[in-house]
């Protein structure tokens, strides 16, 4: 509030003259003094020179300005920390990726859900200054203050804000108010220069961070491209490989089984045997039924087996059902022209009932060497060829990791699954031929 001045009573009239001295002859009279009784306003400006009200009121403005400053300050600061500890492409997220992806069997659960996360691709921090709502505000009513400073009205206020007491009547706020305009200027100055630019100050620190979280984004989408890739890249040739070797294995299990059928074709009679009249008669010498001329009964026989029974050899040969050694062996059998002797050679080893091999219509069509061969031929076919049965346990390992880092379930149990058995066929004649070399069998051929 403005100082009084003590050596004249502002607030009382001026006072009263002295008595007029006497009369002097021929002088004019003194005129009396006039006025309004009142101090001039300007000597309570210049009493008021050291007036506090400036500085004070400058002092709380500019207080304020600083603590939206601090506040703008404050919240970039915080965003900037906030924003770089959720950067999905840090250098610790990149890290554990390629740590990850090293070994994907050692993933944990955790891993699992910060892979979720990466393949995501979304940053996850903020994306504007905190409270800047808030430190609008704040930023607005300083600048009001700092605007305040301008207008008697302004100062009134800003008066009655930082110097009014209960007892502050209006007199007494108008004539600070003027001491106001006129002592503190150069404070009033400062004070409206501490909130010049407050707003834009803000408006500049949302903008910055809103780009620095578009930025981000575009960093958080690009590395989770490239993990979703890395991925891929090693889950892929993996799956395609495993239903490559399941084609593959269902394609020779076809194969094999219609190699051996062709096989098991060789092994079939090459001709059917008549009736019993006709049989009778070629036995007798008489028409042969099969070749249109006249010949012994066994003798119908022999060309047409013998060629199938070497057919069947050849075919088991070059299917690898046999060694070279005991294709050689038969082939020395085979060569024999009559097949009833063969059949009998067999017989006399306990292998064979010799009659199979004579003109007995009940068992017509066999030959030794075919049913040498049909007989002693087993198959074992295979199991289904599935992913869990061909995969090998370290394959199903890494392609379950792999899938569950790549947000799936994983797809194989490996305690539940049967392991792939090929089908195969085996023609052990081992034990047949020792007995043919030990009876010296091949030695009579």
């Amino acid at each position: 509030m403005a100082t009084l001045i003590e050596d004249d009573d502002l607030k009382k009239p001026a006072a009263s003259p002295a008595a007029p001295a006497p009369a002097v002859p021929g002088a004019q009279p003194a005129k009396p003094k006039t006025g309004t009784g009142f101090t001039n306003i300007g000597r309570i400006v210049n009493a008021n020179q050291g007036n506090k009200l400036g500085s004070t009121i400058s002092g709380n403005i500019q207080n304020q300005a600083s603590q939206v400053k601090q506040g703008i300050q404050g919240a970039q600061s915080q965003f900037q920390q906030q924003a770089q500890a959720n950067r999905l492409d840090s250098a610790e997220n990149q890290q554990k990726v390629q740590s990850v992806l090293q070994d994907p069997t050692k993933a944990t659960d955790q891993d699992v859900q910060a892979f979720s996360q990466f393949r995501s691709g979304q940053y996850g921090g903020p994306t504007g200054l905190q409270n800047a709502d808030q430190l609008r505000a704040q930023a607005e009513a300083a600048k009001a203050m700092g605007q305040a400073t301008g207008s008697m009205g302004g100062r009134q206020a800003l008066l009655q804000r930082y110097a009014g007491t209960p007892q502050y009547n209006a007199g007494q706020q108008r004539l600070d108010s003027v001491l106001l305009g006129q002592t503190g200027a150069n404070d009033l100055r400062q004070a409206r220069r501490a909130t010049t630019g407050l707003t834009g100050a803000l408006q500049s620190g949302e903008q910055a961070a809103a780009a620095q979280a578009q930025e981000l984004q575009g960093r958080a989408q690009a590395f989770g491209q490239d993990v979703n890739a890395q991925l891929e890249s090693k889950y892929n040739p993996m799956s395609s490989d495993l239903d490559a070797r399941v084609k593959a294995a269902q394609d020779a299990e076809v194969a094999r089984q219609q190699s051996l059928n062709e096989f098991r074709q060789t092994l079939q009679p090459s001709f059917n045997v008549p009736n019993a009249a006709d049989v009778t008669r070629a036995s007798t010498g008489q028409y042969n039924p099969f070749t249109g001329q006249r010949g012994t009964g066994s003798g119908i026989f022999d060309s047409s087996e013998q060629q199938s029974d070497q057919a069947a050899l050849d075919s088991a040969l070059a299917k690898g059902y046999i060694p070279k050694e005991q294709y050689d062996q038969l082939t020395s059998l085979n060569s024999r022209s009559n097949f009833v002797d063969k059949g009998q050679d067999l017989g006399r080893l306990g292998l064979y009932n010799t009659n199979q091999y004579g003109y007995d219509t009940a068992n017509p069509g066999y030959t030794s060497i075919r049913e040498l061969l049909n007989k002693n031929l087993s198959e074992q076919t295979a199991n289904d060829a599935s992913r869990a049965s061909i995969a090998d346990d370290s394959t199903l390992a890494n392609l379950n990791a792999l899938q569950r880092l790549r947000g799936g379930q994983a797809e194989f149990n490996p305690t539940q699954r049967t392991a792939y058995q090929a089908g195969s066929q085996s023609l052990n004649l081992d034990p047949i031929l020792q007995k043919l070399q030990q009876k010296n069998i091949f030695g009579r051929y």
